[in-house]
Parts: structure tokens; sequence; C-alpha cells
């Protein structure tokens, strides 16, 4: 069964809707926005401004963690005080170690959420091995302790989120599945099986992980095997710990947009360090973009996709230049907007003159091949130049410097030699001719150039092509923007190629932008993707979290001192 309605088309899944207050989510309801206090919860006031702040934005829910019982004394005081000035916005009990806190904050808030890795255990952090008597007992004793809570939870009318969380799964589920995608879903299941034997249906399921890899993939198991068991609970989603500035932004889009791109997700939250009201504007933005795809244009379904979504495999491909095989993706700098390279505009994408001995030098952020609009006076020989195909086949032939064409260009299938070939997904349903190129030539890298408003479908639907014709040639993505606002270039560009490379087809990366001199920035995002998505390694990734009323110091000055 599938874990989406369809690869190439946007659809949203279909869930049952659950009630938080007057906000529902689920069903027919668009998908929700969320964030958290970081302020401690038992200082009342200043969690009721941040509250109030918040609501300000426009957030439908907002969460406030509860470690023990004394913070759950102060949820009563905090939502009467909002309710006085007219602020109506849900709250959220965020639960972790104490069912006792859980059965009172449900009597009190407008939603509740439970960590099932530590809601019922305590980590030993020791190697565990159970009988399968051993383990029934366990879920035995989990039924005892966590079916209370369901009979308080429908008492009041209290929905309930059960938060996986990647790094605190519980003894027994580390024992039998050890921190995989598979482990995480098995955590999930064991509560929501307890629920549907309750009759319980207000529920929502978070399976969060720092790993984007691990993130996507456990949820899209969970909704896999959810079908299965006839389960329709909606999903909370989010990449837990993803930092700060750029890199929680890349990292974040990319986890969320790659579900949302397959109709996954009721509501999410973008975990920043950084004040929460940072979080918001960034999410609105993630739901506008997929928002914009619904009814659009229809592309071919694939019938047999030929990638496990459950289990990241590097699509196979034969090495051309330093594309594919076990390379590690390309970046590409597109400079055509450029007049004429300089020392000024090559610094911007990592390069440098040497003044010592006047050889050009590059840093971890460099370009791995530019693309031109004719070859320049000056450039780095030491990676390579794309020109167009008729100004490489007129030009002076470099050592480094490579043509690229389209099959609007005829001679492109008799050239001698590495080519790069730009396709489209009009090339690939319409035009014989790609077919027979491929067959005959092996030193041609394809570009994939991505034009239609559902990439990640059109994407796919490409790289199938491919697998059906068994072409192993190396693949680069492209995409082109148009977004003044540079963050909203970035979350874009996350959710709409991320995709594809935290499943395994991707060999490089090309992103432009019709505005000129963000170079630099257009760089450090393809970086940022493939940095974020583990295909490529530039620099040191840093996991934290935004904090919440359990931190007990300024997480975000300390994660600025430690970069």
């Amino acid at each position: 069964m599938p874990y989406c309605e369809s690869l190439t088309n946007y659809v949203r899944r279909v869930t049952h809707e659950v009630n938080v207050a007057h906000i529902p989510m689920g069903g027919l309801h668009p998908v929700r926005i969320q964030t958290m206090t970081d302020t401690l919860t038992r200082d009342t006031q200043a969690t009721i401004e941040q509250c109030k702040r918040l609501a300000g934005l426009d957030v439908d829910y907002i969460r406030i963690t509860c470690p023990s019982l004394k913070d759950v004394q102060h949820l009563e005081t905090i939502k009467k005080a909002l309710l006085e000035h007219s602020i109506n916005v849900p709250i959220v009990a965020d639960i972790h170690f104490s069912p006792q806190a859980a059965y009172e904050a449900a009597k009190v808030v407008d939603k509740i959420r439970i960590n099932p890795g530590n809601y019922t255990d305590k980590k030993t952090m020791q190697p565990i091995q159970y009988s399968t008597e051993a383990y029934l007992e366990e879920i035995d004793r989990l039924k005892t302790v966590f079916t209370p809570l369901l009979e308080v939870c429908k008492e009041y009318q209290t929905p309930m989120r059960i938060g996986v969380n990647h790094g605190s799964l519980s003894d027994r589920i580390m024992s039998k599945y050890g921190d995989t995608p598979e482990g995480m879903v098995e955590s999930a299941l064991e509560f929501l099986r307890i629920c549907k034997e309750n009759d319980f249906k207000e529920v929502v399921i978070s399976m969060k992980a720092s790993n984007t890899i691990v993130m996507v993939q456990a949820n899209r198991l969970l909704v896999h095997k959810m079908r299965k068991e006839d389960m329709h609970f909606p999903l909370h989603l989010g990449v837990t710990e993803a930092g700060n500035g750029e890199d929680g932004r890349i990292k974040s889009a990319l986890g969320i947009g790659a579900l949302l791109a397959d109709g996954i997700g009721e509501t999410i939250r973008v975990s920043l360090t950084e004040d929460p009201a940072a979080e918001i504007p960034v999410a609105r933005k993630l739901v506008q973009h997929f928002k914009a795809r619904e009814n659009h244009d229809p592309i071919p379904p694939i019938e047999n996709y030929m990638v496990n979504p459950y289990e990241y495999k590097k699509r196979k491909s034969h090495e051309v230049l330093t594309f594919g095989n076990f390379m590690v993706p390309k970046v590409m700098a597109d400079l055509r907007s450029t007049n004429e390279l300089n020392e000024e505009s090559l610094r911007e994408i990592g390069w440098k003159l040497s003044a010592a001995d006047n050889k050009w030098e590059y840093t971890e952020l460099a370009a791995d091949f530019l693309v031109c609009s004719h070859l320049p006076a000056q450039f780095p020989t030491q990676k390579g130049i794309l020109i167009p195909f008729n100004e490489w086949k007129t030009g002076k032939k470099h050592e480094n410097v490579f043509p690229l064409a389209s099959l609007q260009n005829q001679e492109a299938s008799t050239h001698e030699g590495p080519l790069f070939l730009e396709i489209t997904l009009d090339d690939i349903t319409d035009n014989p001719v790609l077919k027979d190129i491929l067959s005959g030539k092996k030193d041609v890298i394809i570009v994939f150039r991505s034009r239609h408003i559902h990439a990640v479908g059109e994407l796919r639907y490409m790289f199938n092509y491919m697998f059906e014709h068994s072409f192993t040639h190396p693949v680069v993505l492209q995409r082109a923007f148009e977004e003044k606002d540079m963050e909203t270039f970035q979350l874009q560009a996350a959710c709409d190629l991320g995709t594809l490379f935290i499943d395994g087809p991707g060999d490089g990366i090309w992103l432009s932008h019709k505005q000129s001199g963000n170079d630099g920035l257009i760089l450090s995002t393809s970086f940022g993707i493939l940095q974020a998505c583990r295909a490529r390694t530039y620099k040191t990734d840093y996991i934290s979290c935004p904090g919440c009323g359990r931190t007990l110091f300024d997480l975000q000055k300390t994660t600025e001192i430690i970069k």
C-alpha cells in the first residue's frame, strides 16, 4: 500500500478531524501553524506576555511546557489571563515524564502532548533483552498506565498529541528496533492501538528527528502502516533541534516540505533556536508554498517508482567528469546574468585570486561548476565552465569548458566528448530523440530543468524515465526562482529539490534566481540543502533545540557562542 495518494500530483491525505478547541485540524481544514513558548511556565506573567505576543502573529496553537505538577498548576492562571485580554488561541500542554501532570493538564488546556519514550518508561541507557513474554508484559503495563489518561481526555474532551522523538525511544523499542524509523513508528503504534481499542479518535501524531532523512522516512512509514490498520490520524510535522538562521530554516523546510509535497501533514511547527515569534512567518511561507499548487496541471502518473521511500539508497549512476557514481553531489553557480567575471564576482561564489602566485584558490563554499552565457576572459581553470552549445562550438576550446545543450541543438547527438544536456518534462513525454542520445552516449550529464509548480512530482516522473530505461547517466537538478524575498527563495528551494536528495537520485544541484547580486546566498542555499539532507557535508552541523521552560540557561546566546 502506498504512503501517499500520488507520487506526481499534489493530493492531500484524507484524515479524520481532531477538535482542538475552536480551531479543528485534519479533515478538510487547512494546515495549522503552531509554536511554543520558551519562558519558564512558573513565571506566569512572562508566559502570559509571550503568549499575547505570539497570538498577535496569527498562530493557530501555542504550546507550553509542563514537566511537573507545579508547572501544570500555573496553566489555569495563564489561560484565564489570556481570555481576559480576549485572546482565545488554543493552549497545548507539553508533558514528558509525569502521568499525573498529564491527567491534571488535560482538565485545563485545549490539548496535551505526551512522549511515548518517557511517559511510561524510564530509560536505563543499557541494552536489555526481552523475551516474547516479557515484551507482551511491557505492553500490558503500558495499557495500565496510559488508559486512565484516555478516560480523563474523554471526560474533558481534550485531544492529545502522541509525539515520538528519535532521541528518546524507550528501552523496549530500542531493544527490538534500534533508533530507526521503524522503531519510531512502532513506538507510536503501541499507543495508537490502545487509543483505537478505547475508541479515542482525538489524537494527532508526530515523528520528529534532527536527521531529516529519518524524520521523512518515519512519517511516510507511519502513514503506510496506519493505512494497513485502518487508522487515519492527523500528523504534526517538524524537524526537531533544527538550529537557527539559514541552516535551521533550510533543514526545517526540507523535512517538512518533503512531506507536505506528498499531501502529508495537518499541522506544522518550525523549531528554531530563536525567539518563538520567528518560527511563525517561516511556517506560514511553507504552508502557502504548497497551498498554491492545489488543482495544478496534471503530471503523468508513476505506476512503479523504483525508489524505496522508507530507506535511503543513492541512485546507481556512472561517472562523468566528477558527477555520478559515488561522488558527492556537485554545486552549480549560474552566472549568466553577470556581464563579465572578475575577482569580485568570483569571490562571491567562493573563489579568490592568490596575490602570492596569481593562482585561483577556492574555499569550502565554492561552486564546483560555473554556468556562463559566454566564455569569460578570466576564470578558475581547476573547475568546470558551462557555456551554451553554439558558443562552445564556435569559440576557442579549453580543457575544462563544456557545452550546455538542449534537444533543440541537433548537433548535440553527434557531439564528441562530455556534454551537459538540459531536459524538460516535455522532452521526456513527447520527444523520442532523447532515448536515442542516451542509448548511444555515455558521457552525457543530464540537467533536469524543473518548471512545473509541483516540482517534486515533476522531477520524480523525470527520474522514473531514467529508471525505466536503465539509463545511469548522472543527473543535475535545476530550478529557477523569482521570489524577491530571499528567505522565501531558500525555503522554496529546499522544499522543491530537497526531497530528491533525501531519496537518493540527485548528482548535482543548480539553483538560479532572476535577481542578480545574490550569488553568494544562492550558493550557500545549494550547499545548505545538500548538508541538510546529508548528501554532502561542508561545515559543522549544529543540533540545537528551540528551548522551552525546561531550559535553565539562555540557549540562543549559548548556541551563538558555541558556533
